[in-house]
């Protein structure tokens, strides 16, 4: 709980309640970048009627076994008697789904996880995983604690990335995640340079490998985040000795030019630049499902989708801190794309929007969102 708070906002005192970790000060599991979340007192939800419910530190003092100073640029609206959570942003996901197709995961129950509760990547490639009748909640209250836990998890509750054809999700409840309900993605590849049918790309993940294969769709993005053009891949080669010296004006939460690097030809030549981007559909998760879910009082988006050809139906979002159900790229994140062929149809969305009013439904890239 927040004690007391700098007459210039620049700090504030936080007491830990019983039970749990007094170890804020510990760089193994805290940065002293922490990040906080905001709660009512009462009602232990999201703190409502705040422009951001997000608290930035900068450092933090240890006052005594069970205190703190935190430093801060972004006090928000944090007042005295406020809850405040903060995540550690170290451990694995509860569950993790790696090159996985035709897989089924039901009748589960995931509490207080470190990282998403279920992340799935890659894979897909004989047809979509199955995630039926999921719960993510807050767990027990730890040994010699007299309140419960504010988060279930340390970040999404359900993750999918990078997949051949997108998940199917069903029946699930989640909530009280300090972050995103259910997000589906690809990456962007950044291009260096080109020429005629031929790109030099710089893959953000090493893990993936490339973003492309023989004969997926090749769409493209100008340094303006707009629609470039379109090809089909006839080519990928490996460049391990290519180097970069720019570097991309683009505000981007790392360095997404750094390799490793690949050649990509196409059936045809596209006009591109330093700092375009290259998106695959094929790799984004098209073709999910998201089917009677229901995602309640948790921080960010309740589903953030970034792929085509899904359908979303059925499902209850109720107490999303930002937007109900947000589709479009984030650049910042490096996360692609802009959706295609999208059914969205019968949802309900109420409590939404509570920090910054962005709306139940939008569509648009991270910049210059506009409610629909």
């Amino acid at each position: 709980m927040i004690q007391a708070i700098a007459a210039d906002g620049s700090s504030f005192d936080v007491q830990i309640e019983p039970g749990y970790p007094t170890n804020l000060d510990d760089p193994k599991y805290y940065s002293a970048q922490l990040i906080g979340h905001l709660f009512d007192s009462t009602t232990r939800w999201w703190k409502r009627n705040v422009i951001s419910g997000d608290v930035v530190a900068t450092k933090t003092q240890r006052l005594s076994p069970n205190s703190f100073r935190v430093f801060t640029n972004s006090a928000g609206a944090a007042a005295v008697g406020d809850l405040i959570g903060f995540r550690s942003g170290i451990g694995d996901h509860m569950v993790r789904v790696t090159s996985s197709s035709r897989m089924t995961l039901m009748n589960l129950t995931i509490l207080n996880s470190s990282e998403f509760a279920v992340s799935e990547n890659l894979g897909g490639d004989l047809g979509p995983n199955h995630y039926i009748s999921i719960t993510v909640k807050r767990g027990n209250r730890p040994a010699g604690a007299v309140t419960d836990p504010l988060f279930s998890t340390n970040a999404d509750a359900f993750h999918s990335l990078e997949t051949r054809h997108g998940p199917d999700v069903e029946n699930c409840y989640f909530e009280s995640m300090p972050d995103d309900g259910i997000a589906v993605h690809g990456y962007f590849s950044w291009v260096m340079e080109s020429s005629g049918n031929t790109l030099i790309v710089s893959n953000p993940y090493p893990w993936i490998g490339t973003n492309f294969a023989v004969g997926d769709p090749f769409r493209l993005i100008d340094a303006n985040d707009q629609p470039a053009g379109e090809a089909v891949v006839t080519a990928v080669s490996p460049l391990p000795n290519y180097q970069n010296t720019r570097k991309s004006a683009r505000q981007t939460v790392r360095d997404f030019t750094v390799g490793p690097y690949y050649q990509i030809t196409l059936d045809r030549a596209l006009t591109a630049g330093f700092d375009y981007l290259a998106s695959n559909p094929n790799a984004s998760g098209a073709g999910f499902l998201l089917l009677n879910n229901t995602i309640k009082n948790h921080r960010e988006r309740g589903m953030n989708l970034k792929a085509d050809n899904g359908t979303v139906e059925g499902n209850v979002i109720d107490g999303s801190t930002v937007t109900g159900i947000r589709v479009g790229p984030e650049f910042y994140w490096g996360e692609a794309g802009f959706s295609r062929n999208l059914t969205i149809r019968n949802n309900t969305i109420a409590n939404v929007g509570y920090w910054d009013s962005t709306g139940a439904l939008v569509a648009a890239p991270d910049q210059g969102l506009t409610p629909v």
